[in-house]
Protein backbone atom coordinates (compact mmCIF):
# COMPACT_ATOMS: atom_id res chain seq x y z
CA UNK A 1 0.00 0.00 0.00
CA UNK A 2 1.16 3.52 -1.00
CA UNK A 3 -0.48 5.96 1.20
CA UNK A 4 -3.50 3.99 1.57
CA UNK A 5 -4.51 4.52 -1.92
CA UNK A 6 -3.85 0.54 -3.03
CA UNK A 7 -1.38 -0.96 -5.15
CA UNK A 8 -0.40 1.21 -7.91
CA UNK A 9 -1.79 0.16 -11.37
CA UNK A 10 0.44 1.50 -14.65
CA UNK A 11 -0.24 0.81 -18.49
CA UNK A 12 2.04 1.65 -21.18
CA UNK A 13 1.05 3.31 -24.49
CA UNK A 14 1.67 3.73 -27.49
CA UNK A 15 3.74 6.67 -28.89
CA UNK A 16 3.74 6.59 -32.21
CA UNK A 17 7.28 8.16 -34.14
CA UNK A 18 5.14 9.58 -36.79
CA UNK A 19 1.86 11.73 -36.82
CA UNK A 20 -0.67 9.62 -35.95
CA UNK A 21 -2.83 9.00 -32.99
CA UNK A 22 -1.64 5.41 -30.47
CA UNK A 23 -4.03 2.97 -29.91
CA UNK A 24 -6.31 4.12 -27.01
CA UNK A 25 -7.14 2.45 -23.79
CA UNK A 26 -9.25 2.22 -21.19
CA UNK A 27 -8.40 3.80 -17.94
CA UNK A 28 -12.16 3.89 -16.06
CA UNK A 29 -12.40 3.12 -12.33
CA UNK A 30 -8.27 4.49 -12.17
CA UNK A 31 -7.98 7.48 -9.94
CA UNK A 32 -4.90 9.90 -8.70
CA UNK A 33 -3.94 9.21 -12.46
CA UNK A 34 -1.12 10.92 -14.22
CA UNK A 35 0.85 9.86 -17.28
CA UNK A 36 4.80 10.15 -17.33
CA UNK A 37 6.40 11.00 -20.55
CA UNK A 38 10.00 9.60 -20.94
CA UNK A 39 13.18 9.66 -23.58
CA UNK A 40 14.91 11.77 -25.62
CA UNK A 41 12.92 13.42 -28.58
CA UNK A 42 11.73 15.91 -30.71
CA UNK A 43 8.48 15.64 -31.19
CA UNK A 44 5.03 16.98 -30.05
CA UNK A 45 2.65 14.50 -28.63
CA UNK A 46 -1.01 15.52 -27.30
CA UNK A 47 -2.53 13.65 -24.67
CA UNK A 48 -6.18 12.76 -25.34
CA UNK A 49 -8.95 11.94 -22.87
CA UNK A 50 -12.51 10.42 -23.64
CA UNK A 51 -15.64 9.15 -21.66
CA UNK A 52 -16.68 7.45 -24.75
CA UNK A 53 -13.90 6.23 -26.79
CA UNK A 54 -14.77 8.73 -29.65
CA UNK A 55 -15.00 12.26 -28.93
CA UNK A 56 -11.61 12.98 -27.61
CA UNK A 57 -9.98 15.64 -25.94
CA UNK A 58 -6.75 17.56 -25.23
CA UNK A 59 -5.89 16.93 -21.95
CA UNK A 60 -1.93 18.15 -22.28
CA UNK A 61 0.28 19.22 -25.26
CA UNK A 62 3.53 17.70 -24.36
CA UNK A 63 7.01 18.59 -26.37
CA UNK A 64 9.46 17.71 -23.27
CA UNK A 65 9.79 14.61 -20.59
CA UNK A 66 7.84 14.93 -17.73
CA UNK A 67 4.67 13.78 -15.30
CA UNK A 68 1.59 15.33 -16.75
CA UNK A 69 -1.70 14.91 -14.08
CA UNK A 70 -5.07 13.35 -16.04
CA UNK A 71 -8.27 13.90 -14.44
CA UNK A 72 -10.26 10.83 -12.73
CA UNK A 73 -13.39 11.23 -14.64
CA UNK A 74 -12.28 9.91 -18.48
CA UNK A 75 -12.50 6.43 -18.84
CA UNK A 76 -10.15 6.57 -22.39
CA UNK A 77 -6.70 8.14 -22.86
CA UNK A 78 -4.32 7.66 -26.03
CA UNK A 79 -1.24 9.81 -26.61
CA UNK A 80 -1.22 11.26 -30.72
CA UNK A 81 1.71 12.13 -32.00
CA UNK A 82 1.06 15.80 -33.95
CA UNK A 83 4.36 16.38 -34.91
CA UNK A 84 7.52 14.15 -34.90
CA UNK A 85 10.70 14.90 -36.01
CA UNK A 86 13.27 12.50 -33.82
CA UNK A 87 13.83 10.12 -30.97
CA UNK A 88 11.65 7.31 -28.90
CA UNK A 89 9.20 8.73 -27.01
CA UNK A 90 7.77 6.67 -24.42
CA UNK A 91 4.52 7.07 -22.41
CA UNK A 92 3.44 5.46 -18.99
CA UNK A 93 0.14 6.22 -17.23
CA UNK A 94 -0.08 5.05 -13.33
CA UNK A 95 -2.55 5.52 -11.00
CA UNK A 96 -4.63 3.47 -8.66
CA UNK A 97 -7.45 1.48 -8.88
CA UNK A 98 -10.95 2.64 -7.07
CA UNK A 99 -14.12 4.68 -8.48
Amino acid sequence: MAGGLGDRVEKTFEVKASVAAGASQAVRNWRSRAMVITGTFSATIVIEGSTNGSTWLTIWTVTAPGTYELPDDLAYLRCNTTGYTSGTPEAVCVGWPGA
